[in-house]
């Protein structure tokens, strides 16, 4: 075999350049059928350089470049490439790497002779031209050599390889000899860091990480010296005499190298099972027993059904991924932790549904089978639906089931963009920000093919450039971005392993200082690996808090239990009454639903449908993926029939965990007989409870206050109640509630139990604070200073001085009212719509829930408070409704099918004394445009337009318009 560029690195090295299907494509372009990749302490480019190589006709050579102790120079470190032979080599590289990344615990640090130990099995030892063997041939020290050479052999007993570049042929030839001496191999080949000659001004720049060599790039005499792809025939025309065998041996040990990544044994978790089982004939005596418990009789239908997706799942060999579920959803259910009913193509699975895995029967609701397979992986992702405090359990139970090795947090490249990119190359070669300002208006024409055409051009030729030239620093931008510059975890994805980790994925540490896998999804799939992906939902966080709340009341109530024909829900959803339920809130859909009262599940599925289908114009989507909302959004419902008053905790909790205006919830709650009290620095939790009938918002609702704050506030007020505002002060630590947090509880209202005068509170606060510090620090001082029995009569003298509070009149209700607004982001304690029930009240109010068929195609008025203006926008143009507070509008509105109408609640317009006013002025919505929005789940807004020219004549900007409506008032 013919020379073979063994030691490519790509972009995921520190010196690469190019990503690994760009040096395969050169590679090709050069007539290579064999290529490797051996990027610095990383194989995050092997899933992509594998595709590549497959894609073109090329095979591929994989290995990685580590760095170690030295073994004759101590306390130096120098670089060591690992090919790799066998499964078993790649097993021994990843140890290695684990190793090498201090187990994900740390920095990188080099190897010893130590950590090698038995794992160079299956891999191949390469010294390279810039290891440790040059640095020796350059000193001529004789007893160093041969000790190193001896200590070389006992670490690589398989015998070590010796890397040979044609750049110094004098000292090529006595590594030759020497490793003649010691019956090694010696091969031709040095480092490629990029495909391209014209890639050397990037090389430049990844080189010199501080700032430009020079002024400018000088393109260098000699091309066929650079590290980069070169013609077959150029590399072999550099070696002579005895040396010209060396680049063929590189070809010999390509040979060797066989492994390519592949589903590896034992990589996906299996359950241990009773002798004579296999997973297929397990699996198929849990599905009989599951089928039989649920629905008695095995019909010849269903056995049909039950057979062909067992012969499906058999071809597919997916038994192992339907046990492993059967596994986590009984451990949910037996932890008591909520779950969805089921999402994808499991939902229509009837082996899904007899195994427990979806609660959807899909014969009951005529769910066609689908394929579980998707193309292009090995096993499906395992999506759990549960509540945010649910997936911390869940992975504690698989750590504990699993072992603390099998389970890591998948990991994903992060990468440097375009933009970032030509900021970094702007201040590396010092320009000006007019230049960087040309260089970034040069980008939308710059591509990567393009520019490494033009930057090989100036490379083949004797013309200089400006480091500092706009267009020139804009081809290096195209040329080296996307660049991965770190790794970061998902937060949501997680690998499951049947073996120790180690073994399989290496393991770092994220830039969020996280241990997470070195390998990205799509290579941890290849690999054969359980995928875990957690999918948040609103609904299951909702229906978590308020069964927990409800078990107060009936201790035996079970969300699986829920009767799903409960008559009383469906009155509550044919009222419309679907607030706190964010599939069903639209306005749309309450019109719908009040329209045509549903009797059972089907029928508010379609229902549903309809809306979606009059909102978004769009088709239908699929039953499958339809229902398992809708049932979830049934259970709500239920809940909110039959225990209120936990529903609303859960309800108006979760709104504000999800950074959303929660007023709707309160006003609506209030209305159904139930307190909503402010925070309570004594009563609170952290998040929304119910205490003594009356719902008690959370200290997470103030703004400012942390998870920091909650735990310092929570371990002291178990020794006892705070009894004033200078007792809070001097039992907290300040550095941690500091004045910002102060201010924000008092004028939430936390503190109205220790003073109800919230103004005196806010005046004094700043000067406790400084008091308790002072304190501390003499503390500090007399400690440092002081005996034990000094420090016991100091103590006895000190005695906790009460604030001089001054006479301060408390703010005036507006002022208390706003103050309260922007510590908690909403109104509480006095809804401002009441301040104009008078005016309101000759406008013969329109409740949201009264909207009915009959006022379709009729004209409204709806009145609002305004929460600010904003600058004029195009007239189509969309926005997202902001998390506390909105605009409103006040116009006369059609109220056809089509959606929704708006009055915003907790939005303010200050006048010029700096209170919330009225709407001043109506304004008018084109015909075209008059339309009511499409009903969509809380948090999405809806963005509406107004007409140019206002009551006045002048124009006026564009306001928004609510999707969500507490009330609206029509004459």
């Amino acid at each position: 075999m013919t020379f073979v560029p063994l030691f490519c690195q790509s972009h995921h090295s520190p010196r690469g350049v190019a990503a690994p299907s760009d040096l395969v494509r050169r590679a090709r372009s050069l007539d290579y059928h064999t290529l490797g990749l051996c990027d610095e302490a990383t194989i995050a480019g092997f899933s992509e350089f594998d595709e590549a190589a497959a894609a073109h006709g090329i095979r591929p050579v994989f290995g990685c470049r580590l760095f170690m102790e030295g073994l004759a120079f101590a306390g130096e470190v120098f670089p060591t490439d690992f090919l790799i032979e066998t499964e078993q080599g790649y097993r021994n590289l990843v140890r290695l790497l684990t190793r090498y990344h201090n187990h994900g615990l740390g920095e990188p640090r080099p190897l010893t002779a130590t950590d090698m130990g038995e794992l160079v099995q299956g891999l191949v030892a390469v010294i390279p031209p810039d290891g440790e063997m040059v640095r020796l041939v350059a000193l001529r020290d004789r007893a160093r050599t041969e000790a190193y050479l001896k200590r070389l052999v006992e670490l690589f007993p398989m015998g070590p390889t010796f890397g040979i570049s044609s750049a110094d042929m004098e000292g090529a030839g006595l590594i030759h000899r020497l490793a003649r001496f010691i019956n090694a191999r010696a091969l031709g080949g040095t480092p490629v860091r990029y495909p391209e000659p014209g890639d050397a001004a990037a090389e430049t720049f990844l080189a010199n990480p501080g700032q430009a060599p020079g002024r400018s790039f000088h393109p260098l005499p000699d091309l066929k010296g650079l590290p980069a792809l070169w013609p077959e025939v150029d590399v072999l025309a550099r070696w002579k005499g005895d040396l010209e065998e060396l680049p063929h041996e590189a070809g010999n040990v390509a040979r060797r190298c066989t492994w390519r990544p592949g589903c590896i044994r034992r990589a996906f978790p299996t359950l241990d099972l009773e002798r004579g089982f296999d997973p297929n004939s397990y699996l198929f005596d849990l599905v009989i027993r599951g089928a039989t418990q649920r629905y008695g009789e095995i019909n010849e239908a269903r056995k049909q059904r039950i057979n062909r997706e067992l012969e499906e799942i058999k071809a597919s060999n997916l038994a192992p991924y339907l046990l492993l579920c059967h596994q986590i959803a009984g451990a949910l259910d037996e932890q008591g932790i909520s779950r969805g009913v089921g999402r994808g193509r499991l939902v229509s699975s009837m082996i899904a549904y007899c195994l427990g895995i979806s609660r959807l029967d899909p014969l009951k609701y005529n769910l066609l089978p689908k394929t579980l397979m998707v193309e292009g992986e090995n096993y499906p992702p395992i999506h759990i639906e549960v509540p945010r405090n649910g997936a911390a359990r869940l992975l504690a139970w698989l750590r504990e089931t699993y072992g603390e090795d099998h389970l890591v947090e998948i990991g994903r490249v992060q990468e440097t963009r375009r933009d970032q990119m030509i900021n970094d190359l702007a201040q590396w070669a010092g320009m000006t920000d007019d230049e960087r300002r040309l260089a970034h208006r040069e980008k939308a024409r710059l591509r990567s093919a393009g520019a490494a055409q033009r930057l090989g051009e100036l490379a083949e030729g004797a013309r200089s450039r400006r480091w500092r030239d706009p267009a020139f620093l804009g081809d290096l931008a195209a040329r080296l971005a996307p660049r991965p510059r770190g790794w970061v975890g998902h937060g949501d994805r997680y690998a499951l392993c049947g073996e120790p980790l180690e073994c399989v994925v290496p393991c770092l540490r994220s830039t969020q200082d996280r241990p997470v896998s070195g390998l990205e999804e799509r290579a941890i799939d290849r690999l054969g690996l359980a995928r875990i992906v957690f999918v948040p939902h609103g609904l299951l966080d909702i229906l978590d808090q308020a069964m927990r709340a409800a078990r107060a009341q009936n201790p035996s109530l079970d969300f699986r239990a829920i009767p799903l024909e409960d008559r009383a829900t469906f009155e509550l959803l044919g009222r419309g009454d679907t607030s706190g339920i964010p599939p069903l809130e639209g306005v749309t859909l309450r019109c719908l639903l009040r329209r045509t009262p549903p009797g059972n599940l089907l029928q508010l599925l379609r229902t549903k449908t309809e809306a979606r289908r009059r909102g978004e114009g769009e088709r239908p989507p699929e039953v499958s993926d339809e229902l398992p909302d809708v049932l979830l959004s049934y259970q709500c419902a239920y809940l909110k029939t039959n225990y209120p008053l936990a529903f609303y905790a859960a309800a108006i909790g979760t709104a504000i965990e999800q950074h959303e205006n929660p007023v709707v919830l309160v006003r609506e709650a209030r209305r159904a007989g139930f307190d909503v009290h402010p925070p309570d620095i004594n009563l609170s939790d952290w998040g929304t409870s119910v205490h003594g009938g009356i719902i008690r918002l959370g200290l997470s609702t103030v703004r400012n206050f942390g998870r920091k704050a909650w735990e310092n506030v929570q371990s002291v007020r178990s020794g006892g109640n705070f009894t004033s505002l200078a007792n809070f002060c001097e039992r907290v630590d300040t550095r941690i509630i500091n004045l910002k947090i102060l201010r924000s509880l008092i004028t939430a209202g936390a503190m109205d139990c220790l003073d109800e005068n919230r103004a005196s509170m806010d005046a004094v606060v700043s000067r406790l604070q400084r008091q308790m510090r002072e304190r501390e620090a003499e503390a500090a001082r007399a400690q440092a200073q002081a005996t034990l029995f000094d420090l016991e009569a100091w103590a006895a003298e000190q005695k906790p001085r009460e604030a001089e509070v001054e006479s301060i009149d408390e703010w005036n209700p507006w002022e208390k009212l706003e103050r309260e607004a922007d510590a908690l982001g909403f109104h509480l304690s006095v809804d401002p719509i009441h301040r104009f029930k008078i005016a309101l009240s000759h406008l013969v109010p329109l409740q949201v829930d009264a909207l009915a068929a009959r006022h379709i195609g009729k004209a409204i008025r709806v009145a609002g408070l305004a929460g600010g203006d904003r600058a004029r926008q195009p007239p189509h143009r969309t926005r997202r409704r902001p998390a506390h507070g909105s605009g409103g509008i006040a116009h006369p509105h059609p109220a056809t099918a089509g959606g929704g109408l708006g009055l915003l609640p907790g939005a303010r317009h200050r006048s010029a004394a700096g209170r919330p006013s009225a709407p001043r002025r109506r304004l008018r919505l084109p015909r075209s445009r008059r339309h009511l929005a499409s009903g969509r789940p809380r948090g999405s807004g809806h963005q509406g337009g107004s007409d140019r020219a206002g009551a006045d004549g002048r124009e006026s900007p564009d306001l928004e318009i609510a999707d969500r409506t507490p009330e609206a008032f029509s004459g």
